[in-house]
C-alpha cells in the first residue's frame, strides 16, 4: 500500500509541474490508451500516455486513410505539440488514460508526403462553404472534420459565417482563395420512420474553376434520434473524404509538376520609400513565390522573381491581394496599388 501510494505522489508531482499548456478547439484529439499494471506506476503511467498518443495520430490519419503503416508513429513527439491529461484510472490488471492531443498539423503533413502515403499543399488557403439543415447541428461536427481533412494536406481551412452561396465565387476571387470546398447536406424525415440524407460535394481550385472532385450520394438510415442522425451523417462524409482524399492526392502530384513562370512586376505609384518593402512583404505571402527587389528609381520600382505555376494563376494571385492590374506585357506586369 506504501509503495502505492508513493508512486501516486509522485504522479500527482508530474503533472502539476509538466502537465503543458493545451488550446481548445478543433485542433485537438481527444484518445484513450491503457497499459498492463505494474509495480512503477510511473512507468506503467508512461507506457498508458504513449499508447494514447498513437491512439491519437491513428484516429487523425484515419481521416484520410484506413490504413496507417507503423512508419507514421516513429518520433511521435515531431507530430505533437502538447498532450494534456483528462482522467487516469486503474483496475486489477491495467492502467487507463484520457488525453487530449494538440497536433503538430504541418509536420504530419510532412511525414505523410514523405511517407508516400498522400501528396500535400503548400498551405494554400481553402474556403468552407457549408449548406445544412436547419434546426440540427450538423456543422459543429462537420465542421471539425473537414478542417482537420484539410491540415492534412496541409491546407489552410478558412471558414466564414453567414456567407451565402451566390456570394462563394467572389468572394474567393476577393481574398485570393485558390481551392473551395462545397459540401451541402439535405435531410428529410422518412414518411413511417428514419431520414432520407443528401450529399452533394464538390472540390473547386478557382483559380481555373477547375473541379478537383464532385459526388453525390442518397442514403436512408432509419435512426430517428438526432444524436445518432448526426453520427450516421458524420460516417457517410468519412466514406467521402477517403474517395476526395485519393483524387485530391492525385491532382496536387501533378499540379506541382506545372510549370514555373518567371516575372517581373512594375509598380509607378510609390511615392514612400517603406511602400516598397510594404509591397515586397505582401506579394512575398503568396504561395509559392520568390520575389527580389531588382530596381528602384523616381519613375518606378522593379520587382523580378519566380512563381511555381502559370501567369493566369499569378496574376488572379496579385489581384486577391488587393492590386490592380494595369497592363500586361510578355512576363511583365504593371501593377497599382489601387485604392
Amino acid at each position: 500500500m506504501f509503495v502505492f501510494w508513493k508512486n501516486r505522489i509522485i504522479l500527482i508531482i508530474l503533472f502539476l509541474f509538466l502537465k503543458p499548456i493545451l488550446a481548445n478547439g478543433w485542433e485537438t484529439i481527444i484518445a484513450t490508451g491503457n497499459a498492463p499494471l505494474r509495480e512503477n506506476l510511473v512507468e506503467t503511467q508512461q507506457e498508458a500516455v504513449k499508447n494514447a498518443l498513437m491512439n491519437a495520430i491513428k484516429t487523425t490519419v484515419n481521416i484520410i486513410s484506413p490504413y496507417v503503416p507503423n512508419s507514421v508513429y516513429k518520433n511521435i513527439f515531431e507530430v505533437i505539440k502538447t498532450y494534456s491529461l483528462l482522467e487516469e484510472e486503474r483496475d486489477e490488471d491495467s492502467y487507463h488514460v484520457q488525453i487530449e492531443v494538440e497536433i503538430n498539423w504541418e509536420n504530419l503533413a510532412k511525414r505523410l508526403d514523405s511517407l508516400g502515403i498522400i501528396e500535400t499543399n503548400q498551405g494554400e488557403k481553402i474556403l468552407l462553404f457549408f449548406l445544412l439543415p436547419e434546426g440540427i447541428d450538423f456543422k459543429t461536427p462537420l465542421l471539425s472534420f473537414w478542417q482537420r481533412f484539410f491540415l492534412l494536406f496541409n491546407f489552410l481551412p478558412i471558414f466564414k459565417e453567414n456567407l451565402y452561396k451566390e456570394q462563394v465565387s467572389d468572394y474567393t476571387f476577393q481574398k485570393g482563395i485558390p481551392f473551395l470546398l462545397n459540401f451541402i447536406l439535405e435531410t428529410k424525415p422518412n414518411e413511417i420512420e428514419g431520414w432520407h440524407l443528401n450529399f452533394n460535394v464538390e472540390l473547386i481550385y478557382t483559380i481555373y474553376h477547375e473541379t478537383i472532385y464532385k459526388e453525390s450520394i442518397e442514403k436512408f438510415t432509419h435512426e430517428s434520434d438526432i444524436e445518432t442522425l448526426i453520427r450516421t451523417a458524420l460516417k457517410y462524409t468519412q466514406d467521402i473524404a477517403y474517395n476526395l482524399a485519393q483524387r485530391l492526392s492525385l491532382w496536387l502530384e501533378n499540379h506541382k509538376k506545372r510549370e514555373i513562370t518567371y516575372f517581373e512586376i512594375i509598380f509607378k505609384d510609390i511615392s514612400d520609400y517603406n511602400e516598397i518593402f510594404t509591397l515586397w512583404e505582401k506579394i512575398e505571402k503568396i504561395s509559392g513565390i520568390r520575389i527580389y527587389l531588382k530596381e528602384v528609381s523616381a519613375k518606378k520600382t522593379i520587382y523580378t522573381g519566380r512563381y511555381e505555376g502559370t501567369m493566369s494563376e499569378l496574376i488572379n494571385q496579385l489581384g486577391g491581394l488587393g492590386l490592380v492590374i494595369k497592363g500586361i506585357r510578355g512576363n511583365t506586369i504593371y501593377l497599382s496599388q489601387g485604392g
